[in-house]
């Protein structure tokens, strides 16, 4: 790539005009430009257009009117989102976007009518007040009246069915309902004052708590099932899962029966102690001498005649090398000739072996103080090799 400075010297004054031209009349973009004219730096086109040079948003203008397939969404992507963005809403209802940013102006006429009138001062007053899963305008708490402000919107006939099923149910939860259009709050606020009050009626009640208020955030007792999980924490865990669809019973137990757990968990990229776990799931055994058992596998193991080095009791044992009959012969015999522990033993250098009858072989790592020890019990002081 050529340096900056060099492009001065190699593109003329007619050359750098036509880039000038083909970006700001021909639209063409930076890359396009370098493209065509054979520039590998977009610094220097950027310093000859100079103040030239479009907005990020300009940019994104011109590219949606050139490619328009290109920021087209298909309409299984536009319903995915469509899906999400309403189960969203759901869930979060007091963090929508209309919830959380300021009145729309209607509203904040109304509100004034009620200011004015003295109607904060009498009355408990909720506004955006929720009976799930619908929001109240301005809702009248004590006396059940829900003031809705209606704008042109809801003269179109979808939103005149959901009104109507809104209704429905506050009237169904003992609601009064008081439709008020957004043109008679603006324009006609006496006529508005006028039917409120007859709505409200004359009453002498004065209550602890008035003024308008925004109104607490709601929260719907959630509904479990018999795991005694929510319908979210369910799906939450079935997609953090590895592994989305397990095995089926037979398909797990020939597996178990053949290969171990650590095997299988490679194959499904789980680890052993999650495949046991499935096994459990289906009421399988888990252990692997259950497991042997039910195949006919026996296990033999080869016993030895050992003598006890602190006590000097025989004791028959299946370990190479076990020359304390109990633990609390090995813990008398290191407080007494203080032999070296496990965590010494891994920095140790001393090896010793020992000849099995079969011509087979045993290295050890011993500590210093312990070579003695095992010499005397037939073993060979260091490390035989293959």
């Amino acid at each position: 790539m050529k340096k900056v400075e060099s492009y001065d010297k190699i593109l003329g004054i007619e050359e750098k005009e036509y880039i000038i031209k083909d970006y700001v009349e021909n639209y063409l973009s930076l890359k396009e430009i370098c493209k065509k004219y054979n520039i590998g730096s977009k610094e220097w086109v950027r310093k000859l257009l100079g103040n030239k040079i479009r907005s990020f948003s300009d940019s994104g203008k011109i590219a949606h009117k050139k490619y328009p397939n290109s920021f087209k969404l298909s309409e299984e992507a536009k319903n995915k989102i469509r899906k999400a963005r309403l189960e969203w809403m759901k869930e979060h209802p007091e963090q929508t976007a209309w919830r959380t940013k300021n009145m729309s102006y209607p509203e904040k006429c109304f509100k004034k009518i009620l200011e004015d009138n003295g109607l904060d001062k009498k009355y408990l007053i909720y506004r955006e007040f929720s009976v799930f899963p619908y929001f109240i305008d301005y809702a009248f708490v004590n006396e059940k009246l829900a003031v809705e402000i209606d704008g042109s919107q809801h003269l179109e006939k979808n939103r005149k069915e959901k009104d109507k099923a809104k209704d429905k149910l506050l009237i169904e939860n003992g609601w009064r309902i008081l439709r008020i259009t957004a043109t008679e709050v603006m324009h006609n606020k006496e006529y508005v004052i006028n039917v409120l009050l007859g709505m409200l009626g004359k009453q002498d009640i004065t209550y602890e708590k008035v003024g308008i208020l925004k109104a607490p955030k709601t929260r719907e007792k959630a509904v479990r099932g018999e795991d005694g999980l929510t319908d979210k924490q369910r799906k939450n865990a079935y997609n953090s899962r590895k592994v989305k669809e397990r095995p089926s019973k037979e398909d797990l137990w020939k597996l178990v029966s053949k290969k171990s757990f650590t095997e299988i968990g490679k194959i499904f990229n789980v680890s052993g102690a999650s495949i046991k776990k499935w096994c459990k799931n289906y009421n399988l055994p888990y252990l692997k001498k259950d497991i042997d058992e039910i195949n006919g596998i026996i296990h033999g193991y080869e016993k030895h005649n050992e003598k006890c080095a602190y006590c000097g009791k025989e004791f028959v044992s299946h370990r190479n090398g076990n020359v304390f009959c109990r633990m609390e012969c090995y813990k008398n015999y290191i407080k007494e000739f203080g032999l070296y522990n496990k965590s010494q033993r891994k920095h140790s250098n001393f090896f010793i072996y020992k000849v099995n009858e079969d011509g087979s072989f045993i290295n050890k790592r011993v500590a210093k103080e312990e070579i003695d020890f095992y010499i005397k019990r037939g073993w060979i002081r260091g490390r035989k090799l293959n």
